[in-house]
């Protein structure tokens, strides 16, 4: 891991002439995961829209160096940026395999994106037996995790994901998390996650930001966060 993928300096974020965020500063090392965390409101979701260029934005943000803050969200994801949004947003009148293909649609190596059909397969098993279901008739875990493998389609640089565990049971919780490590430490993929279960954030994280009302108040490696007593009180529950 060396560098920075995603470097963010400045960020001011808004709906029409509500500024949400404040100057946000923080970085995605290459390879690595970023945790964002923060209260119900402070802006997670927001700076995740940002980032796509799905709000109104101002600020310097670099993938790979690059600029892209004038850049729409199209030619963004071409970059390689996968969004993940809360919700999950999958196509739920299309089958799961119909949802993969459309992730791959900003592709031209056809080959490489079969390959990674079956890739994603291997990560999500359980897809790869429902993959002619509709995709409205999964359970919640099983489209949350079509979503994020429609995402793993686009061969992303980086896969930023909001509340993926949201509204699923424990036990699928704990494989998505799992299966997302094993992706960011086997295909080197960085992660940027907004997730209101701190304490699994920081797990998987290599550093974390702390948001409180769409400004940064805390960043710095994630086990050193989950130390600190203030965090651990405020967001860790003991």
């Amino acid at each position: 891991m060396s560098g920075a993928i995603l470097d963010v300096r400045g960020l001011d974020a808004f709906y029409g002439p509500i500024q949400a965020l404040f100057g946000l500063d923080f970085a995605v090392p290459a390879g690595g995961v970023t945790a964002l965390l923060g209260a119900n409101g402070a802006g997670k979701t927001t700076t995740l829209r940002a980032l796509s260029g799905l709000v109104r934005r101002t600020g310097d943000i670099r993938l790979r160096g690059r600029p892209i803050a004038g850049l729409s969200t199209e030619a963004i994801a071409r970059l390689g940026v996968a969004h993940v949004p809360d919700g999950r947003g999958t196509f739920t009148d299309l089958t799961v395999d119909e949802n993969l293909r459309l992730g791959a649609h900003v592709r031209s190596d056809r080959s490489a994106a079969r390959r990674d059909l079956d890739r994603v397969f291997g990560y999500f098993p359980r897809l790869a037996e429902r993959r002619r279901q509709q995709a409205g008739t999964l359970s919640g875990g099983e489209q949350q995790m079509l979503a994020i493998s429609r995402a793993l389609m686009m061969r992303p640089a980086l896969l930023m994901l909001d509340e993926p565990s949201f509204g699923l049971a424990p036990l699928v919780v704990a494989d998505i998390f799992r299966i997302l490590a094993a992706i960011n430490r086997d295909d080197g993929v960085a992660m940027l996650i907004v997730e209101q279960n701190a304490a699994l954030a920081l797990d998987l994280a290599d550093e974390a930001v702390l948001i409180e009302t769409g400004r940064t108040a805390l960043s710095g490696a994630a086990q050193r966060l989950r130390a600190d007593d203030a965090v651990r009180r405020a967001y860790l529950g003991y």
